[in-house]
Formats: structure tokens, sequence, C-alpha cells
């Protein structure tokens, strides 16, 4: 009992120094007092493994286990769809009956799974066990984490119709109605159901911003636009590059160019889709040459690599300008950054 203390002790306390160390030595201490076979103790290991990136420690420890309870199950696939290994913690839920029935975290952790592997079909099947076992009414976890699942597998009508019975739906399940209503051409819908999230209290974060923003990009609406622009500034959320380029790249497309350069200008941490989507707004509007300018302040300032959509637009406006020299340099500079089947990919893209 001592011993089942000091390790639980040296796993809590894990986080505050190397915790990767020190699950390795209570476990090498539980292994050497033979009480490397108790569930309370192996829980613990799995959970401080999982937390520490050792996916494979915590399976390991999971699969030498003489017996599993609901919280085994549970810390694994809850581990297994944190860690991205979607197919493994679905794998797992499927087998957890002969030890255990998955509790509101197990369900959750299996919806998150099914919908980053869109499969609508686990997804129902699992949806079906949840409501058939009293979760969705009991617990508005589970349901948030089913609706999200539908919406990202493109079942919008069957994530809709579980949202609406939410007594009490979260930020998660908002941001993936807004985002799955402007996917199932009903945009509109999806901006109300934006500002329906900020009178109910909820405070939007940056997926809301860009899911209603994308929604203002495609309707060309740059009144309403403007005005989540503001809101964004207003919580920083402006010079993120997620929220960035989905505002850089509305005023782009609506033909606001002054708008468009103070975007670029103030976004802080520039990515590839930054700078992409700056070229292709200089482009789209003939200004070939300025394009091609803003492709060397990108290969000078050397800390975002052009991709293969720079490095297409790039020839694509020497080609405009009938720039044989340019495009030359542009390919060699294509040839020097990528292996062979990056050039072919930039390539065929010009072509």
């Amino acid at each position: 009992m001592i011993l089942r203390g000091l390790v639980s002790l040296i796993l809590d306390g894990a986080a505050t120094s190397s915790r990767a160390h020190a699950t390795a030595a209570a476990h090498a201490a539980a292994a050497k007092s033979g009480h490397a076979a108790d569930v309370f103790l192996c829980n613990h290991l799995i959970v401080s493994y999982a937390r520490s990136g050792l996916l494979d420690a915590a399976r390991r420890v999971f699969g030498e286990m003489p017996r599993r309870n609901l919280v085994s199950w549970s810390a694994l696939i809850s581990a297994c769809a944190q860690s991205g290994e979607p197919e493994l913690a679905l794998e797992l839920f499927a087998r957890m009956g002969v030890d255990a029935r998955p509790n509101e975290h197990v369900y959750a952790s299996a919806a998150r799974s099914c919908a980053a592997l869109r499969a609508l079909a686990a997804g129902a099947h699992m949806h079906a066990d949840a409501a058939k076992r009293g979760f969705l009414g009991a617990s508005s976890f589970v349901a948030n984490s089913i609706v999200s699942m539908y919406m990202k597998c493109g079942c919008y009508e069957a994530g809709y119709d579980v949202f609406r019975t939410l007594s009490a739906p979260n930020l998660v399940s908002y941001n993936a109605v807004v985002s799955g209503l402007a996917a199932s051409s009903q945009p509109e819908m999806g901006l109300d159901m934006f500002k329906l999230m900020k009178l109910r209290g909820l405070r939007p974060d940056r997926f809301s911003y860009a899911a209603a923003l994308g929604i203002c990009n495609d309707l060309k609406n740059t009144d309403t636009g403007k005005a989540l622009h503001c809101d964004a500034v207003k919580i920083g959320l402006d010079i993120t590059a997620f929220v960035g380029n989905v505002i850089l790249d509305m005023y782009s497309k609506c033909g606001a160019t002054r708008d468009a350069e103070q975007m670029f200008s103030s976004v802080e941490e520039k990515d590839a889709v930054t700078w992409n989507t700056y070229v292709a707004a200089h482009s789209r509007r003939g200004g070939h040459m300025e394009a091609l300018a803003l492709f060397k302040d990108m290969v000078d300032a050397d800390v975002v690599p052009p991709d293969n959509f720079t490095f297409a637009s790039a020839l694509s406006a020497c080609g405009e300008l009938s720039l044989l020299r340019h495009g030359e340099q542009v390919h060699g500079h294509l040839i020097r950054s990528y292996d062979q089947d990056g050039v072919d990919v930039a390539v065929e893209t010009r072509s």
C-alpha cells in the first residue's frame, strides 16, 4: 500500500519535472516490487505515459495488464484519439465490451476519432449506442462531440438535428454547426448561428471567426466581414495567421486592395497561406509584377519556404509578363528547393 501511494505521488507530480523520466522510474519501481499488474498503478502509468507523448509505452502497459477496468480503457482510447491514432481508438472502442461498458469520455473520444477518419457509418453506430445507453440526454458532453462528428463527416442534417436537442450547446458544437451550414449551402444560417452563439454568452474563438469570415468571403459580404474583422481586432485574433489569412482572402477577393495590404502587413507570423493568398491577390487583379516582387520578398525573408502553390503562381506571373529570364530564375530556385517529385508537382500545377 505504501508503494502504491509513493508511485501515485511520483506519477501525479511528474508534470513539474520530466514526466517521461518520472513515469519510467515509477514503472520500474512497480515492476521490481511485484506491483506491475496492479490495475490502479497501471492506469496511472497509461495516463502519464500518454501525457508524455509515449503512446507506445502506454499501449505496452495496457497490453500487459491481466485485468482492466473502465478507467484503463478510457485512458488509452482517449490517449489514442488525442495522439493522432483514431483507427486504434476505434479498434479499442469496439473491443472494450468484454471488460467494461463505455462512459461519456469514451463515447466522446470515439466521436472525435470517427470525425478524424470521416467514418460516418461507425459514427452513426456509435451515436445509436450512446443514445440507447442514455448518454445523449444525460451528457451534453457526448452530444456536443456527436454534433461535431456529423458535421465533419458532411452529414449536416443529422448533426443539426442533434444540435437542436442540446439544452446547452458548447463552443465546439456551435463552431461545427457554423462550418457545417456553410459547407451545406446554407451560409446565411451559419452567420445566424454565429450571432446566436454570441447572444448566448459564448465567446467566439479563432475557429468561430475563421468560419464566419469564410462565409462572408463566399457571400462577398464585405460589410459583415469588416464588422467581424473589427471584433477580431478587439481580442487580438486578427494578427494570427489562422484568422488573418481568412480576412486577407476576403478583402483580396472583394477587391479591397488597401484593406488587403494593411491586413497582410498586420499578420505577425505569416505562414505559407498568408504569402500565397497575397501573391494570388496581385495576380488576380493583373498585378503580376507585384506578385513577383512579393515572391522575391518571401524568398529573401527566408522564414517561410515557398511551396508548390507559390512557385506555380510565380511561374504563371512570369508567363503573363513574357519574362523568360525571371521564369528561369524561379524554376532554378524551385529545383534547388525541392526534390524531383516537388518539381514535377509544381510544373504540373503551372501547366
